[in-house]
């Protein structure tokens, strides 16, 4: 069986789903989703579950370098980070403070302090190469 390629430019359904929403163009698709996104374990240290995913070094207290499968097309993509605090603080930060195509740095602090979560949370938002 040869691969082919096959180009549109609207994705309809059968008619299954109810309602108004029943087709999307091709160029919201591949501009809109998340292109990776990561739950990481950062006291194990521990891959939770990922997409677009290689590997992640653990680079330092509350600090992890994620590494794309399929790298981004630029460095101007967009960046979540979150994770489930562990207790009541005052103060919590995390974020992307680091893009390459290849990989990018994700920190999680508490208090001002870097600290490793056990459930830190990543999405990317942007174009693949």
């Amino acid at each position: 069986m040869a691969n082919g390629t096959i180009a549109f430019d609207t994705l309809s359904t059968s008619g299954q789903i109810s309602g108004t929403a029943k087709s999307v163009d091709t160029d919201y698709l591949a501009s809109g989703i998340c292109t990776c996104w990561i739950l990481f374990n950062q006291d194990t240290p521990a891959i939770t579950d990922s997409f677009n995913v290689a590997s992640v070094e653990d680079n330092s207290t509350g600090n992890l370098l994620p590494t794309f499968s399929t790298n981004m097309a630029n460095t101007t993509y967009v960046g979540h980070v979150g994770y489930e605090p562990e207790a009541s603080l005052a103060s919590n930060t995390a974020y992307v403070d680091s893009r390459a195509t290849n990989k990018f740095r994700s920190t999680t602090a508490e208090n001002g302090s870097n600290r490793d979560i056990a459930a830190s949370s990543t999405a990317i938002h942007g174009d693949l190469a």
